[in-house]
């Protein structure tokens, strides 16, 4: 709700990010500077939806919760993280064929994710794909 009701500032979002290291967060963040140079407010309007993105993923694997992986696809989705991240959740919720959905999505967009191709093999074997 933060995020929906104000805007963080330009020097908010020049901050480095915590913890501190180069994982997948970090890549995206200095993508979101890269791909809009000049143009601060497109920056700040990618970093919020980053931010956005990350808050919900990590919502969904500390709760296991259906929506909150599903609002992490609809801020970022074009990150097959996300979709794999969706798709095993709804794996677990025993909706296999939605499942395979995300999953075919993220293993089509990161073929070397290892974990996201064994789970869309579980998916479409749970949900009788040949």
């Amino acid at each position: 709700a933060a995020l929906d009701q104000r805007t963080p500032s330009a020097a908010v979002l020049a901050a480095p990010l915590f913890p501190p290291g180069y994982d997948f967060l970090r890549v995206e963040w200095e993508q979101a500077a890269w791909h809009h140079p000049g143009a601060l407010q497109a920056e700040c309007n990618a970093k919020v939806q980053l931010l956005r993105w990350r808050l919900h993923t990590t919502l969904a694997s500390l709760t296991d919760s259906l929506p909150h992986a599903y609002e992490a696809v609809l801020a970022r989705p074009d990150l097959p993280t996300s979709q794999a991240e969706l798709g095993c959740a709804l794996g677990r919720a025993g909706q296999a064929h939605l499942a395979a959905t995300h999953l075919r999505l993220a293993v089509a967009a990161n073929p070397f994710d290892a974990a996201a191709a064994r789970a869309c093999f579980q998916a479409l074997s749970e949900a009788g794909a040949v």
